[in-house]
């Protein structure tokens, strides 16, 4: 197969203006948010999660590591991310919760909601911003997430917040990833939610691969790169597009564009979004295999400058589970701005991003090329 056109080949110069607005290019880059990995463990198996298809677990951190490490880096005043697995199965997580709330730092989490009830208060404490995982209502959800009473672990969790701590709403949110197993019932999913005040929906578009992606990806990364950089590219059985699965995958989309006019009617009552916020021709080619290398063309990806991930072994990554080094042996900053990272970046500016990018999140961040957020981070 040849490879197709780099859909950032002709915007280097745009490219440049972005990471030269954020004083990024230079070789110290100061992240905004750091994503604190604190576990591999999950108490589920979700469908669409590739996590269910890792067979082995990192040795985690002692919470002494994750404090040392947030001190080295508390002065540049980054929102730190707690992430998994579930991160509130990591052991320690309630000391780190107060050491965070200690030094007044913005803290977001990402959680599966089993467990919020048992450190609601903490969560307060530290003034946290959590993102609830839900995938419908009832036993859907509970298929999807393979875990029976989740639903209504969340729900009584919410239920809690009513009777006792009713503004902390405003840091809640739900993201759902839509899927063939859910997608009916995300309406139903919208009216259960709207008995909350919650902050936010966000009804997220499932991020799958395909064998001609992956190959495609990799030709892209070899001429780049050369043996330079290892590309890591997490498989994910239950969402990788065949033959088989493609008509499943065509009747998901054509539903969430019908959703779209649900969406509409609930504008003024919820704060309810799509991610990535794709238009309809979009939609078409992102579930289609077809040319979606040329979705989110004008896009360009910072998070190798802005998003650090600190996995559960203390390994640094910066994308694609590219491993820059560990903060066991080294400082955070020596690595992070360290001649791997800085080589990579330069060669970024240079190909643009690759295929297998219009699969991940931080592909579609939404920055313009002018270098201005068009939303709050």
């Amino acid at each position: 197969m040849a490879i197709p056109i780099n859909p950032l080949s002709d915007k280097s110069v745009a490219y440049r203006s972005v990471v030269d607005f954020y004083s990024a290019r230079s070789s110290f880059a100061i992240p905004r948010k750091v994503i604190l990995c604190l576990t591999d463990r999950c108490n589920m198996r979700c469908n669409m999660c590739t996590l269910q298809h890792t067979t082995v677990e990192k040795k985690e951190l002692e919470v002494s590591d994750w404090v040392e490490a947030i001190e080295e880096l508390s002065w540049a005043k980054p929102t730190f991310l707690l992430f998994g697995g579930e991160p509130l199965l990591y052991e320690n997580v309630g000391s780190l919760l107060d050491f965070l709330c200690q030094r007044d730092c913005p803290v977001e989490v990402v959680t599966n909601g089993f467990f919020l009830e048992k450190y609601v208060d903490k969560l307060i404490a530290v003034d946290a911003r959590v993102t609830v995982s839900m995938s419908g209502v009832d036993k859907v959800h509970d298929n999807i997430k393979n875990c029976p009473n989740s639903f209504q672990r969340i729900a009584g969790f919410f239920d809690f917040l009513s009777r006792h701590a009713p503004a902390y709403f405003s840091n809640v949110g739900v993201n759902c990833v839509m899927t063939p197993d859910n997608i009916d019932g995300i309406e139903e999913l919208i009216h259960f939610l709207s008995s909350y005040p919650i902050h936010s929906l966000s009804l997220q578009h499932m991020q799958f691969s395909s064998v001609a992606l992956r190959n495609m990806t990799d030709q892209f990364w070899k001429k780049a790169f050369g043996d330079a950089f290892t590309l890591v590219l997490e498989p994910n059985v239950s969402y990788e597009y065949d033959d088989a699965s493609l008509n499943r995958h065509h009747r998901t989309h054509k539903r969430i564009k019908l959703l779209s006019s649900v969406v509409k009617k609930w504008s003024g009552k919820m704060n309810i979004s799509f991610f990535p916020a794709l238009d309809s021709p979009d939609i078409d080619n992102y579930y289609s295999d077809r040319r979606h290398f040329l979705c989110g063309k004008d896009n360009v990806c910072l998070k190798p400058w802005r998003v650090p991930t600190i996995c559960p072994n203390g390994d640094i990554s910066n994308c694609s589970g590219m491993v820059l080094g560990n903060i066991k042996k080294q400082s955070f900053w020596k690595i992070w701005n360290g001649e791997k990272n800085n080589s990579f970046r330069d060669s970024l500016i240079s190909h643009g991003s690759f295929p297998f990018c219009t699969r991940c999140c931080s592909f579609y961040e939404k920055y313009d090329l002018s270098g201005k957020l068009n939303v709050d981070e």
